[in-house]
């Protein structure tokens, strides 16, 4: 069927025209009627451009592929970002979407239609009431998509365009995320969009786009047809060209590797097409062999990595059969292992095949499919993660290489082991590259769509403004509520989504493309808590392991700690980081070690051992001890925690500082933090008494499962905060998020204060018991940490989950036991308990003038006490040393 031919009134319905759906590419414009399966008019976005006769004219469409006309020059007037920049010449190309296959020619002048000639020597008549052209979209609304990038500006002109030159009675601009996630039967999704010019990840929550969550890069299917021509030019034994076929007279068959026996076509330069035209016939050649003979190494693990019984994935990819594949000039060959790498950048930035003279700068690891959906994850709520990871969709034509869902699949396995990752691509290949039409096809043919369009009559109103209140359905965070206007919220447009899902009034051949498999039964989970907003942590760090089948808690962890040989790992270790490890080889317990193994020979964890061992060799004093850096790992080895407490900075005084968090060596008295943690262990159990001579020793605690670390591990004496940001807080961080990971039957995590509090913010609450509040320092606690009930509320998960036999005993005299009976920590305290706390502490023997301090401090109205207050505890410590002195 000619494109170029307008269709009969009947072949489109007759007089029943229904809305228009345009999916502007930067590759393919695609347009059709609402409602039905797949786009009607399918061009491509580039146009072609020549000068004949002094005049310069334009082609449009598949035509652009056919003659080789002089001068020929190609253009597109999109950016390889999806952004508009030649508007002129972009409205052209989608009027001849529309009038090529949709609404035919649009009517000229009546005037001139050869009816109403003025008889010879008689001036014309004016026909009044009568439009000298025809609107273009007169009789049919329009429903236009979008990046989600689009800026404001590109989105009024669009409306203008489609209002005051095209005349439609109605339209809607919607995001292309949100329409591949509607194709796919899903009102949340995260959207994976592999198009021409770049690759996209689109996080949709109940129809709506999570703006702070998008993220997008330029490695598209162009970007791998240029890694394909990097390849032809290292070819071997000569390189690889291109030939068109309009260069091409006739050609003979030839082995495969052999040069091709052809006889080409020769142009003089007058006759000669632009140099843009053959480019653009070369990537139409590229493309059939990405269709080919392009695969996508499957995994597990990059191709440059080994496999998982030690031999190079290389290497297996080349006892792979090859895939042959003939150039239009004769020439074939067979493609083994180079298949793979020229598409593995998509995955690995590090597997780019260079080439000075490509378009396309070398790629970053930040432009890599894996990295572009770790950043879009971490852009939103934790606790819808897991919900967009079992709803992956994927669209976009170049997502059709072969092999690709699979190696995506294991990448997201590996990233997020935790939670279940279902990805949804389909097979047929018109429902995977036209994706965000057929979203709109489905919003644009639903009987309550109408609420959302603009009219005519809104738009002459309100002006083109009008579009970023109306089609602006967006949300920055999860939590947060999108923009509002009069006729329209984001309440009726998830209703919306959801009956997309639902509806029974769209048309069938639409059911047929969704499928009786597709259903929203996660439209009914229980929503995330939108009240709550939680700050982002590392998204690797929130999702844990599949749950283990041992009910045990003090069973082993896992396998691969049992199984580590310390032994074999240490004499696999460089002369150097032996040397440089020697302190954790002989003092990390072994439990934490076969997990951590990986995390002590990075580049930044090597760093930071280097930086001690040269304030080792300055003389400089350094706390805690150098073999009690690690002690509370040997208190407290990885598979008897139970409770984690997060610290700050160690103290930094003598005999103060020994490996755990908020406890000092005896004889120093307990700190003022440490007081009043005491303080509301009291209130929660009125049996607790302070260890003798005001001590604050806390080791009883940590060997019955309570692992209290500090993020920085070690300080300068006298000097707080002296080796923050050296590399500490990563290793720090990789326990704590080892805890959440292995634990796989549940941790109470304590985090007092905003330093603490960012730590666990990446924590699985759904597995976890996540307990926040302000730090227990004199400047805050009376504004929130007296009262909070933590170690009570920690007792009852735990014995919710583990039995009662397995809560926590804070007692930390032998005289008495603060967990028994269990009776005590079923009541929440009172509100008077914590009201009347500071007054009760005389009598059980702690500092008055600690007590007035830590109750008569005022409040303080901003949160930027609660940056510091971590880090006074070494301070306070030291201060209240020297006043017993």
């Amino acid at each position: 069927m000619n494109p170029s031919v307008a269709p009969s009134t009947a072949e489109y319905g007759g007089d029943e025209v229904s809305a228009i759906v345009l999916d502007p590419g930067f590759s393919t414009t695609r347009a059709g009627f609402a409602g039905e399966d797949t786009p009607k008019s399918l061009i491509p976005t580039y146009y072609g451009k020549y000068s004949s006769e002094g005049q310069e004219n334009l082609i449009f469409g598949d035509d652009v592929f056919v003659t080789p006309r002089p001068g020929l020059s190609i253009h597109n007037p999109m950016g390889r970002d999806g952004i508009v920049e030649d508007w002129d010449m972009a409205e052209k190309v989608w009027e001849y979407a529309f009038t090529s296959r949709l609404t035919g020619p649009k009517p000229g002048n009546p005037l001139h239609n050869g009816l109403n000639d003025a008889p010879e020597g008689e001036l014309p008549t004016e026909m009044e009431g009568v439009e000298s052209e025809e609107k273009l979209l007169a009789d049919s609304p329009l429903l236009m998509s979008e990046p989600g990038w689009n800026p404001t500006k590109a989105r009024e002109k669009t409306i203008e365009i489609a209002m005051e030159k095209w005349g439609t009675p109605a339209f809607y601009l919607a995001r292309n995320g949100v329409l591949a996630a509607f194709a796919a039967g899903k009102a949340s999704a995260l959207v994976i969009d592999i198009g021409a010019s770049n690759i996209s990840v689109t996080p949709v929550h109940d129809g709506m786009i999570l703006k702070r969550g998008v993220q997008h890069s330029p490695l598209g299917g162009d970007y791998v047809s240029s890694q394909i021509r990097a390849l032809f030019k290292s070819n071997t034994p000569q390189p690889i060209s291109i030939t068109p076929h309009y260069l091409i007279s006739s050609k003979t068959a030839v082995d495969a590797g052999q040069p091709p026996q052809a006889k080409y076509k020769t142009f003089s330069p007058e006759r000669a097409p632009d140099a843009s035209y053959r480019t653009l016939l070369e990537e139409r050649t590229l493309s059939e062999f990405k269709e080919c003979v392009v695969q996508v190494w499957p995994g597990p693990n990059k191709l440059s990595a080994a496999g998982p019984n030690g031999v190079s994935n290389e290497e297996l990819a080349k006892s792979n059969p090859g895939r042959p594949f003939e150039f239009p000039d004769g020439y074939n060959q067979v493609f083994g292992v180079d298949r793979y790498r020229v598409v593995e950048s998509l995955f690995d930035a590090k597997a780019a095949i260079p080439d000075p003279e490509s378009v396309f700068i070398a790629p970053t690891p930040a432009q890599t499919v894996p990295e572009l959906i770790k950043n879009a994850l971490n852009g939103v709520d934790v606790d819808i993660r897991p919900h967009l990871l079992a709803n992956v969709v994927v669209t976009g034509a170049s997502s059709l290489l072969y092999g690709f869902t699979d190696r995506l699949n294991q990448e997201l396995m590996q990233m997020f082991p935790g939670p279940r990752v279902r990805i949804s691509a389909p097979g047929n290949t018109a429902e995977r590259k036209f994706g965000s039409w057929i979203g709109g096809s489905i919003l644009a043919s639903l009987g309550t769509f109408h609420q959302m369009w603009i009219s005519k009559k809104e738009f002459d109103e309100h002006g083109p403004n009008i579009v970023e209140k109306r089609c602006n359905l967006v949300i920055w965070s999860s939590s947060s509520h999108c923009s509002s206007f009069p006729s329209q919220n984001p309440t009726s447009f998830g209703r919306l989504a959801a009956r997309v899902i639902h509806s029974h009034d769209r048309p069938r051949q639409l059911a047929r493309i969704l499928g009786a498999k597709r259903d929203a039964n996660h439209l009914t989970a229980p929503a995330a808590d939108s009240k709550k907003p939680k700050a982002n942590g590392s998204i690797t760090s929130f999702f844990g392991v599949p749950k283990t089948k041992s009910n045990d808690p003090k069973s082993p962890i896992t396998s691969s700690s049992s199984s580590f040989n310390k032994q074999k790992w240490v004499a696999s270790l460089t002369p150097e980081q032996k040397k440089l490890l020697q302190l954790e080889i002989d003092t990390l317990d072994e439990s934490w070690l076969a997990q951590l193994k990986e995390e002590v020979v990075k580049p930044e964890f090597l760093a930071l051992k280097r930086f001690l061992q040269k304030e080792k060799q300055s003389g400089t004093k350094v706390f805690p001890p150098e073999d009690e850096i690690y002690s509370w790992s040997r208190h407290t080895p990885l598979h008897k925690v139970k409770v984690v407490i997060i610290g700050q900075d160690p103290y930094h005084n003598h005999n103060q500082a020994h490996g755990l968090a908020f406890s000092v060596r005896p004889p120093t008295p307990a700190p003022p933090s440490l007081v009043n943690i005491f303080t509301e262990i009291r209130n929660d159990y009125p049996s607790f008494q302070r260890p003798a001579n005001k001590g604050g020793l806390l080791t009883p605690w940590a060997e019955r499962g309570v692992l209290m670390l500090n993020t920085c591990l070690t300080v300068r004496a006298h000097q707080a905060a002296s080796h923050s940001n050296k590399g500490w807080e990563l290793f720090t961080q990789k326990a704590i998020e080892l805890v959440a990971r292995v634990r796989t039957r549940g941790v109470v995590f304590l985090a007092w204060g905003t330093p603490a509090g960012k730590r666990v913010t990446g924590i699985n609450r759904a597995k976890h018991y996540v307990l926040q509040s302000v730090h227990p320092s004199p400047l805050s606690a009376s504004r929130g940490f007296y009262g909070n009930q933590h170690f009570k509320k920690c007792n009852e998960w735990l014995a919710e989950r583990y039995g009662v036999d397995e809560i926590i005993d804070w007692a930390l005299t032998s005289k008495n036991k603060t967990s028994a009976p269990l009776a005590t920590i079923q009541s929440p305290a009172s509100t008077d308990t914590s009201k009347t706390s500071a007054a009760e502490e005389s009598d059980a023997g702690f500092p008055e003038e600690e007590n007035n301090h830590a109750t008569t401090e005022p409040p303080r109205s901003t949160d930027t006490a609660d940056e510091f207050e971590d880090d006074l505890d070494a301070l306070e410590a030291l201060a209240a040393t020297e006043t017993n002195r």
